[in-house]
């Protein structure tokens, strides 16, 4: 499915899938249709492909190059052999869409990778001024790389991958040229590998800076000037010279905060500690989604970075044979309709290889997200006779129109099956439609809904239902983040999770107050700048369990400034709001010990904690002091809350009950397990504020 009618300006698409062990290999039609299928996500200037295999000889490097003639490329064999390389097998292509353009492979047989990369950046440094006349692009015994100019199919056809027979272990994609691009020649596009690693990447690198003198420091004199290439040369040098494990080099690029740090116990913080400073310069920051690969010549590794506030979207998937990486879901659900998918936390990685299968999942817990098989196949149980439309195949944009046709021709309700990512549906369709979407919708599902009824039978991607003023929303699987955004009217109920920023900016006006409900758990943001309505998340599927998991992330309810959120459950007191900064409460109580309010063994007592919030403080300070040091966890980002954990009592049975009930009858649930959810405690959060919500002000602080 492609959308050549829709202009792009959107971020990058990535792909990656990584067979399992005891699985074939997997075919290079995989990975092109796997970044195809969000051709928009990209432009016409740049994309590409790598491949990985393991059992190619460990003395045979492949050195993958741009150059402009075949007298620069004379000079590039001198060099080498001047250095002692035998140079094998040469192969050459013209690819007339680059500035560059020969595509020349040749084969270096060495037993020393070092001497190898060492010769391969001079050859860069050489030819890199004043301006490019060659660039040795991949240099591995276990890598190969594809890169050109065009999008992922062209790029695809230009470089002969798709005429072959070529297979992988495992295979990473992206489409559209990265930051600081020119888009004139192929050096500029994904992938960016350096030996045998190679990455791709959605979203800015902020850090670029202090990546580069890491690099400079280390021997790195050459690189092109997109941020995204410095990943590769990082992760390279982590692996192959400092000898680190794949795990590690994921903690140093992912730059977790301290309140992740926190939560593992004082000797893994302090190994963390010690490792980031230790390689401090290699670790990332900015919006980021980063697919890395790497073999060792034992395993091949695919590993996922994202930052710490999760601003690029990425979901990871499974099934018996592979294991997906992507940024929407639908390249996943497409390739394999029965995978699971889940998206991991802000500010950690995920990582798997062929032998060990995922070995951090991104996630605190062992439970990720899943859509039944029952679900997938759900259409053969509903009498579906008419206005069908087979999205297969269709792009967003005739999706739409057809959906239009025949809303303009009187019928009420559309029936779409096989949707796969189209993006925009039931945007601008006529009050008391009903729209049943069978498959997984694309981005901006019913944004700016006026009365529409969209039933999902499957899961949903981001931006779902961005300022809906009316109608209603049900989706029987997950969504992923951002939906919601500014929500002001009808109803949306999802009977799994959501991802981050969840219903940020909900607001409600008179009488026109948005209700939503999540049927399992929400991630980070959940609320923020929330200003009316109603929300409760439920935890349904953990119900039972013996140790449940929290339901929401962190900073639940950040700057809320009116409304009503329910969570079935306890949170934490540190998951909700924004906290200070550390070293702003430890100046404060640097204050009050100054004006003698509390004494000097509190305040080094206090100071030295691990982790200062308000539980802790309320313990430990007088009334007085704990009152005025209060007043630092209160600003625009983080306002005073009323928070309650409690049961719930008959005003919020009143209020709560009618939609609870709707919402079990929409989605088949239980009496049993409506009595459970009745019966349960939840943390209740509100604004201090005298609104139609709020009871008698006061907060109550969660114990921990």
């Amino acid at each position: 499915m492609t959308d050549n009618k829709l202009v792009s300006k959107d971020d990058c698409g990535v792909f990656a899938v990584l067979k399992k062990k005891h699985s074939s290999k997997i075919p290079n039609q995989i990975a092109v249709d796997g970044i195809e299928c969000v051709r928009f996500r990209g432009s016409k200037f740049g994309a590409g492909f790598a491949s990985f295999n393991i059992e190619n000889s460990n003395k045979d490097f492949l050195l993958s190059i741009f150059v402009e003639n075949e007298n620069t490329f004379d000079e590039i064999k001198t060099i080498l052999s001047d250095h002692g390389f035998t140079i094998g097998n040469i192969k050459s292509q013209t690819i007339a869409a680059s500035e560059l353009s020969l595509d020349i492979s040749l084969i270096i047989s060495t037993d020393n990778s070092e001497k190898l990369s060492q010769v391969v950046n001079e050859i860069n440094y050489k030819f890199s001024t004043p301006n490019y006349r060659a660039r040795i692009y991949s240099s591995g015994n276990y890598v190969n790389v594809y890169k050109d100019i065009g999008y992922p199919s062209d790029v695809a056809s230009s470089t002969g991958l798709i005429t072959s027979d070529t297979v992988a272990d495992l295979w990473i994609a992206h489409t559209r040229q990265p930051t600081n691009s020119p888009g004139s020649s192929a050096i500029w596009c994904h992938p960016f590998s350096n030996v045998n690693a190679a990455i791709v990447h959605n979203g800015d690198i902020s850090s670029f800076g202090s990546n580069i003198n890491f690099l400079n420091y280390r021997g790195v004199t050459n690189l092109v000037g997109t941020d995204s290439e410095v990943v590769a040369f990082i992760v390279d040098y982590l692996a192959r010279i400092e000898n680190l494990s794949m795990n590690d080099i994921g903690l140093i690029l992912s730059n977790p905060y301290d309140r992740f740090l926190y939560r593992l116990g004082s000797d893994k913080t302090k190994y963390i500690r010690d490792l980031l400073y230790r390689y401090r310069g290699a670790e990332l920051d900015g919006p980021f989604t980063i697919f890395i690969g790497y073999s060792d010549g034992n395993d091949v590794y695919l590993l996922a970075v994202i930052d710490r506030s999760k601003f690029r979207p990425v979901v990871i998937g499974e099934d018996d044979d592979c294991i997906y990486m992507a940024s929407e879901e639908c390249q996943i659900r497409m390739l394999s309709p029965k995978a699971n998918i889940w998206t991991p936390q802000p500010g950690r990685f995920v990582l798997a290889s062929m032998n060990q299968g995922i070995i951090e999942s991104g996630r605190d817990s062992d439970t990720i997200d899943s859509i039944s098989s029952d679900l997938i196949q759900i259409e053969n149980s509903h009498d579906i006779s008419q206005n069908i439309i087979d999205s297969n195949g269709l792009s967003s944009y005739e999706l739409n129109t057809n959906i239009k046709s025949i809303l303009s021709d009187g019928p009420k309700q559309v029936n779409l099956m096989n949707v796969r990512g189209q993006r925009y549906l039931g945007v601008n369709l006529p009050k008391d439609t009903e729209l049943n979407i069978y498959g997984t919708p694309g981005n901006c599902l019913a944004n700016f809904n006026k009365g529409t009824n969209i039933n999902v039978y499957g899961s949903a991607e981001d931006n779902v239902a961005d300022t809906m003023y009316e109608g209603k929303i049900t989706i029987h699987g997950n969504t992923r983040d951002v939906i919601g955004y500014a929500l002001q009217g009808g109803k949306i109920f999802i009977r799994g999770n959501v991802g981050n920023r969840a219903f940020i900016l909900m607001r409600e006006y008179e009488e026109s107050r948005p209700v939503v409900i999540v049927g399992n758990r929400a991630d980070d943001y959940f609320g923020e700048y929330m200003a009316g309505g109603l929300a409760l998340v439920l935890g349904i599927d953990s119900l039972d369990s013996a140790e449940p998991e929290q339901l929401v992330g962190n900073f639940l309810a950040t700057g809320m400034l009116r409304g009503l959120i329910y969570v079935r459950g306890k949170v934490n007191a540190d998951s909700i709001g924004l906290k200070p900064p550390k070293e702003d409460i430890i100046n404060y109580l640097s204050y009050l010990n100054y004006k003698g309010v509390i004494d000097t063994d509190l305040f080094e007592q206090l100071s030295s904690a691990s982790d200062i919030n308000l539980n802790f403080l309320k313990s430990k300070l007088s009334d007085d002091a704990f009152n005025s040091v209060k007043k630092l966890f209160s600003s625009k980002y983080s306002v005073n809350l009323d928070i309650e954990y409690r049961k719930l009592d008959s005003s919020d049975l009143e209020l709560l009950i009618p939609y609870l009930n709707e919402f079990v009858s929409d989605f088949d649930i239980s009496d049993d397990v409506l009595n459970k959810l009745l019966s349960s405690e939840y943390t209740i959060v509100r604004s201090i504020d005298k609104s139609k919500d709020s009871k008698t002000p006061k907060v109550t602080i969660v114990e921990e």
